[in-house]
């Protein structure tokens, strides 16, 4: 596309990895922050698609391009809002939107990864790997548990938390941002998102009555969420501390500053 495709278009909204602007005849063009991200692109539309066709509602991707010289993906527009903004509106639907989460994920935890995605072994062995962030002793902790983890071919989100999630009076849960889906185990995906649950930074632009409520509710929507998915698909607590170990050391790496202390206390703490 030329190279001032966005001039004059409106910016709906933003995340650390991507912007989503308008675009045209019922569409939004997601564009990467980031010039390298062309992989990631293509295979967070494989990954979205593969979750579409096993009855995950995402948004239909019509093309994967370069906007501006940055790697996008015109994509079907779907509007609502995300579970963050359904608890700012109002926070007594705590475990209404926990029913929610539990729903998709393990929905989508039934989906068959297409052989395009890369492993969640591959893809958080090489970020745990490179980051200059993680402790050298963390690291060959990490990389020891995740070479004796188990393998999988299901569709792993990598980013499930309900600010990925849209609902709306007549829009069925859909699940948005397919940028960290791998292929794996779903043990992964699980323990990722109860990290986030448990101490992830708010995305940008959060309400504050949800940052308010992160103070006090955050422990009450982690342990329902994790009661509810275990009760529809059992986890081994064993392999479960090994994969959340991985997983705050791959969140380590990410440069989260204002979670690395807490991100180092739970993983010295784990005893695995």
């Amino acid at each position: 596309m030329s190279a001032d495709a966005l001039d004059g278009r409106r910016k709906i909204a933003e995340g650390r990895e991507a912007i989503i602007y308008e675009w045209d005849d019922g569409l939004v063009a997601r564009v990467m922050r980031s010039a390298d991200a062309g992989a990631v692109v293509h295979r967070s539309a494989a990954a979205s698609e593969a979750a579409r066709l096993a009855g995950v509602a995402t948004p239909r991707i019509e093309s994967v391009t370069d906007i501006d010289g940055l790697p996008a993906q015109i994509m079907e527009r779907v509007d609502g809002v995300d579970l963050f903004e359904r608890l700012a509106a109002n926070p007594l639907r705590l475990f209404a939107v926990a029913r929610i989460l539990i729903d998709v994920h393990v929905e989508l935890h039934e989906a068959a990864a297409p052989a395009e995605l890369v492993t969640s072994h591959e893809h958080f062995g090489a970020q745990i790997e490179r980051s200059p962030l993680i402790p050298d002793d963390v690291r060959q902790r990490a990389l020891t548990c995740l070479a004796e983890l188990p393998h999988a071919d299901i569709v792993c989100h990598g980013d499930y938390h309900p600010g990925n999630v849209l609902v709306g009076d007549s829009l069925p849960p859909t699940l948005i941002d397919w940028t960290g889906a791998t292929r794996g185990e779903p043990a992964a995906d699980f323990a990722r998102t109860r990290l986030m649950l448990r101490l992830g930074e708010l995305p940008p632009g959060a309400p504050l009555v949800i940052r308010a409520l992160a103070r006090v509710g955050r422990a009450m929507l982690r342990r329902s969420y994790d009661r509810g998915y275990r009760q529809a698909r059992p986890v081994d607590t064993a392999l479960l501390a090994k994969w959340t170990l991985v997983a705050a050391s791959v969140r380590l790496g990410e440069g989260i500053e204002s979670e690395r202390s807490a991100l180092l206390r739970l993983i010295e703490g784990l005893d695995v």
